[in-house]
């Protein structure tokens, strides 16, 4: 509790023959935070690994896009292990046979997109072509017989609108009919020009070179029946072709696409160590814990070709600013992480506050949502929300975490529900242990407002420690969220809490004593810490700003312990919601039916539970959130830590 890993600095040299192999392995024991070697103090420098890294790119890039386009379900549902499993086959892959593959089958590829093209658009042209006709054949006309006049002429096409009869009356003897988008206009020879030049401006199309009719227009129409038959069955044969190449392509894309995954990996990790013709540098962080575990594979892997440097525990405390973070915690803390890495990862100079976080948000949650019945609910939520992202997702992924937060706070629900006395809204099943909130709500408000008053002293007392931590004793001694601070306020809440008890309040000497000490030092703060050459100056900003600063600060301090404590008034004011909904529902099937049975009272009951458990049960939450973030983390976390995210293959 409250402790992270033992992180240390480590150095490596290896030759330069073993790397790939070393690589290999840290990144499946994910032993090592590689970081970048200080180029100003190196002997070597950095070299960028620029050999071969275009096609690889180009490997891996054209391998998915091409599951992408063909097995997206492969490439959804990828599994990476199947590539760290066999090392030899992995580094022994021979990057211009996989470009020279790609290359080949982009070739195949196009060349069948381009005849699936041209078989596509030959039936889409055979298509339209016995649209026409068939529209023409719809018309009933003698084609053949007007086609065998002397003195006339057919004109035969598609419009985009109607076309008025009216426009042709210029033109004497011209004969007009319309199906559709489909015109027929039979006229005189000389007038062709200019019936063409009207119908132009409805967006006409000439299709006069189809004209027939009769025998002919059905043999017509019976050969562009046979032509696209051939041509399906000529798409058919190709596009089973093409699926047979895929069966044969896509292993193999499959089998290219997770092998240039781990070696752009490898790659990546590279670029980051120092580099000459026969060593290589790396820098980095080690868990340790994992040191033993990494000599031994680094002895599997050079034998004794190697040099690791790990950093003692003095050495620890000089690069502890530097160094990465990871949280240690127990299977009942570790979902809260999530919580607290919301705002950041806590550093090296202030202990992890995921046990008081767990503490605190799941008191807050249960106090603002007391209900055993409905507590069960979401403790049953909780456990199908872990084993749902514990099927489908590698690791601790935050559905996992959220269903772990979600079962502690069901519990903390089903503890407050029985000191509320309320099992699914009913105040009557059960008698409360504690009391009925709807009718002690003073007593509620006073709770929650001792409850606030405890977490803000726990939030002063973490800021201390976490100076003492950093070595900024001045933070802790002498800063108003230190120990003045501190005094300060567990003073009055004394004073309060004496007043509401005995009515007595405060003489001078006291508030001289309790308030006036605490507020002294922090006033003499910089006279106080001079000899200890904290500062060059005694007023390093001068003696006004000071003056201000510190009045700023201590009317902040002030507020801000008032505001902060009657913020947690809300934790009561959301139980007294909880339980007014509760009210209500029993209220509502009390109107449909004042015995209290039948189906509609029952179904009221059973959806008015669970409109409660999602609405209350989202708005607790984020209150919870809300109290834990700006009344309780603001007070001393910091968040400006790095996390540990040791170089791993698998992830």
């Amino acid at each position: 509790m409250f402790v992270k890993s033992d992180i240390r600095k480590i150095s490596l040299v290896i030759t330069k023959k073993h790397y790939n192999g070393l690589i290999y392995e840290l990144g499946n024991r994910e032993y090592v935070h590689f970081s970048e070697v200080d180029d100003e103090r190196a002997v070597l420098k950095r070299k960028p690994d620029t050999d071969g890294e275009k096609d690889s790119m180009y490997a891996f890039v054209s391998a998915g896009k091409f599951l992408e386009e063909y097995d997206p379900e492969t490439l959804e549902e990828f599994d990476y292990e199947l590539f760290l499993q066999n090392e030899e086959k992995l580094f022994s892959r021979r990057l211009d046979d996989d470009v020279r593959f790609i290359n080949d089958v982009q070739v195949k590829k196009e060349k069948y997109e381009s005849l699936k093209s041209r078989i596509d658009g030959a039936i889409s042209e055979i298509d339209e072509k016995k649209n026409d006709l068939l529209k023409l054949l719809k018309l009933d006309i003698d084609i053949e017989g007007l086609k065998s006049m002397k003195l006339c002429t057919v004109i035969w096409g598609e419009t985009d609108r109607m076309v008025n009869a009216d426009d042709l009356r210029e033109c004497a003897g011209s004969y007009l009919v319309s199906a559709g988008p489909y015109t027929v206009c039979v006229t005189l020879e000389k007038y062709r020009e200019h019936v063409m030049g009207i119908l132009s401006r409805y967006g006409f199309r000439d299709r006069s070179d189809m004209l027939t009719g009769g025998e002919k227009l059905q043999n017509e129409i019976r050969r562009l029946d046979k032509r696209r038959e051939d041509l399906d069955k000529r798409s058919a044969r190709v596009e089973e072709r093409f699926r047979l190449f895929l069966e044969a392509w896509i292993p193999s894309m499959t089998e290219i696409y997770g092998s240039y995954t781990v070696l752009l990996k490898i790659r990546g990790a590279r670029e980051k160590h120092l580099v000459s013709e026969e060593v290589l540098v790396v820098s980095g962080w080690a868990d340790h814990d994992d040191v033993p575990g990494l000599e031994k594979v680094l002895h599997e892997i050079c034998g004794d070709s190697y040099f690791l440097h790990v950093s003692s525990k003095k050495e620890r405390w000089i690069f502890r600013r530097q160094a990465p973070v990871n949280l240690r915690n127990n299977f009942l803390f570790r979902p809260f992480e999530l919580l607290v890495k919301n705002l950041g990862m806590p550093g090296n100079d202030e202990a992890d506050p995921t046990p008081l976080t767990a503490f605190s948000f799941v008191l807050m949650f249960g106090v603002m949502f007391g209900d055993a019945g409905q507590g069960l609910v979401l403790v049953i939520a909780g456990f199908i929300l872990r084993y749902i992202g514990g099927k489908r997702m590698e690791r601790r992924p935050a559905l996992v975490d959220g269903g772990g937060i979600l079962i502690a706070c069901g519990i903390s629900a089903t503890i407050f529900g029985f000191l509320y006395g309320s099992f699914f809204s009913n105040e009557h099943i059960i008698q409360a242990l504690w009391f009925h909130p709807m009718e002690h709500m003073m007593e509620l408000f006073l709770a929650t407002i001792v409850m606030g008053a405890l977490l803000i002293t726990v939030a002063v007392l973490m800021n201390i420690i976490n100076g003492i931590i950093a070595g900024r004793w001045d933070r802790s001694l002498l800063d108003t969220k230190g120990l003045p601070g501190l005094i300060v306020y567990l003073m009055l809440v004394f004073i309060a809490v004496r007043f509401v008890r005995e009515g007595i309040l405060p003489t001078r000497e006291e508030l001289a004593l309790w308030l006036g000490f605490p507020v002294g030092i922090f006033i003499m703060r910089n006279i106080i810490l001079y000899p200890f050459q904290v500062h060059d100056r005694l007023f390093p900003h001068g003696v006004f700003e000071y003056i201000v600063e510190t009045a700023v600060e201590l009317i902040e301090m002030f507020s801000g312990f008032l505001s902060n404590t009657i913020s947690f008034v809300r934790a009561g004011a959301f139980a007294l919601s909880h339980a007014g909904l509760s009210i209500a529902i029993y209220t509502l099937a009390g109107i449909i039916n004042p015995e209290m049975s039948g189906p509609g009272v029952y179904l009221v009951l059973i959806f008015g539970n669970i409109f409660i458990i999602l609405l209350e049960g989202l708005v607790c939450g984020i209150q919870s959130m809300r109290l834990e973030y700006y009344e309780f983390f603001s007070r001393f976390f910091q968040g400006d830590g790095t996390p540990f995210e040791p170089f791993s293959l698998r992830k």
